[in-house]
């Protein structure tokens, strides 16, 4: 089938050839009565306007467990009365917007049924989630025809083409192919489009020209599975996919490939994007073409594993990206670094920073500079390796949540104190002998977290507790194995959560307690 997917114009397009299906035969044999045979946890969700509720765009979620089968237009339609006698609230089959229906074109579903029950509502279908997942596959395991299935999901996209607005396809058996992306480019009104475990052999095609066609479209994002990813790598060893940047509409655009290893210069184009996300790619650098995205306030690199190893801050990350004036959220997680460049301190407005993942010994260093980001709220410095914590962090008036969990961190800095604003503090999996007593001082704090933390001893009483006034969820589920510490009524009277967790005498069968 590769040897089809390349084509130059949408107008010419043939349809493919469809090879025969070994399984048709299984849709006389076997009749149901319902849309789907599934087992009894799967759920069939539709979603229906709400004419009493104003301003109601997508209705109220129905949910009904659907125990193999039997569910037919008729119970169907008894399910929704059902649902309006308890809520009070008039529903509509006839004003069905969203349709969910895991793996609804399987070998044991009447197809015809489930059309006939589409097409008189399908001019109001304007969200589809099609949900083709691993373990669905291995449920039937192998009854299931991808060929079937992908002219069933061409049929469906070509009725509802005159209203959709979101498609969403979680496809781990790769119904996604280049006769359902010609189906897709003339659903005119699309402007949410999620295709994750698209074949690579697609990514790298021709056939994603389709997806241009849709000129409505603000939000895409794709994600390929590894399906001959090795060989059409080996085949493509620099490959960025060029098509979508003739979407100048795009607000969010999302690629998780580990095909992609560059950014494209032409992606200067996408004049509107606000939100760009490239996690899980193999990028070697971060291009300086991403200034010209002037509109740009989030950036996920998250999972480029080889972005930033064995490389000092400055060499991955151009210094012209200091003029991304728009930047407040940067992920930077899990991508080898060892140290933040200098230049993030001129990031005025980067309200989330995320270098999480970066475990490089001796702990991923952060310059003095970042302490001149004034607007910083959300520090992740999750797995990175630290013994403490560094001192600029501590400048960062405006945190309010800072994440340190699963760190080597003994000791807390005294100057930790001036983060006034700080609300969230997790310190889960640190190597704590005793409880850092300085927080009695942090009185913003709401939620503080010591999971792990099985060296350190707690004081009895907690006297920290006290001073704590805003303090509704704690988190001590460590080795306490001796006996809960003393606390008094007023000194708990705020929590909403806490969570211990006790060893018996014989330090044998750690239980959890949860308030």
């Amino acid at each position: 089938m590769s040897s089809r997917l390349s084509y130059e114009t949408l107008d010419g397009l043939a349809d493919e050839p469809l090879e025969e299906d070994p399984d048709e035969r299984f849709s006389s044999d076997k009749k149901t009565v319902g849309f789907q045979q599934l087992p009894d946890h799967v759920l069939l969700k539709i979603f229906g306007s709400i004419e009493a509720v104003p301003d109601s765009t997508w209705g109220s979620e129905i949910s009904a467990a659907v125990p193999y089968g039997h569910v037919t237009d008729d119970n169907l339609t008894a399910l929704i009365d059902g649902y309006q006698k308890r809520c009070g609230l008039p529903l509509s089959l006839q004003k069905v917007e969203q349709v969910f229906v895991p793996a609804f074109f399987r070998r044991f579903v009447d197809r015809d049924l489930f059309f006939s029950w589409v097409r008189p509502r399908a001019s109001s279908i304007k969200h589809v989630q099609l949900d083709f997942d691993a373990w669905c596959r291995q449920y039937y395991q192998g009854a299931f025809s991808a060929v079937q299935a992908s002219r069933s999901v061409a049929t469906l996209l070509e009725l509802v083409r005159g209203s959709l607005q979101q498609l969403k396809v979680q496809d781990t058996n790769f119904v996604v192919n280049s006769r359902m992306l010609r189906s897709l480019a003339t659903a005119t009104h699309l402007r949410h489009l999620q295709l994750f475990g698209v074949s690579s052999q697609i990514l790298v095609s021709d056939a994603l020209t389709c997806v241009t066609y849709l000129k409505q479209l603000n939000n895409l994002e794709l994600a390929d599975s590894e399906d001959h990813r090795q060989t059409v790598q080996d085949q493509h060893p620099h490959f960025f996919p060029t098509q979508i940047c003739n979407m100048p509409n795009l607000i969010t655009l999302h690629l998780q490939s580990p095909l992609i290893t560059y950014v494209d210069p032409a992606i200067a184009a996408l004049s509107n994007l606000q939100t760009l996300m490239l996690n899980g790619c193999s990028l070697e650098e971060v291009s300086s073409v991403l200034v010209q995205l002037a509109q740009l306030h989030t950036l996920c690199l998250a999972d480029n594993n080889n972005l930033a190893l064995n490389k000092a801050p400055d060499e991955w990350w151009p210094l012209e990206l200091t003029g991304l004036r728009s930047l407040t959220e940067l992920d930077l997680s899990s991508c080898g670094v060892s140290g933040v460049p200098v230049s993030l301190g001129r990031l005025a407005h980067l309200s989330l920073l995320d270098v999480g993942g970066n475990w490089a010994a001796p702990g991923i260093m952060l310059p003095h500079d970042v302490a001149c980001c004034d607007s910083m709220r959300t520090l992740h410095m999750n797995d990175c390796s630290l013994k403490k914590v560094p001192e600029c962090l501590c400048l960062l008036s405006a945190m309010e949540y800072l994440g340190l969990a699963n760190n080597q961190l003994v000791e807390l800095p005294q100057a930790l104190t001036g983060l006034v604003h700080l609300h969230n503090l997790d310190l889960a999996h640190n190597e704590f002998h005793t409880f850092p007593t300085l927080l009695a001082g942090l009185t913003s704090l709401s939620r503080i977290s010591f999971k792990g933390c099985t060296q350190m001893q707690i004081p009895e009483p907690l006297q920290i507790l006290t001073s704590l006034k805003k303090l509704t969820a704690l988190d001590f589920t460590c080795d306490l194995s001796r006996h809960a510490p003393r606390w008094s009524a007023d000194s708990t009277s705020n929590l909403i959560s806490l969570a211990l967790a006790l060893v018996d005498l014989n330090g044998q069968g750690a239980k959890v307690l949860r308030l």
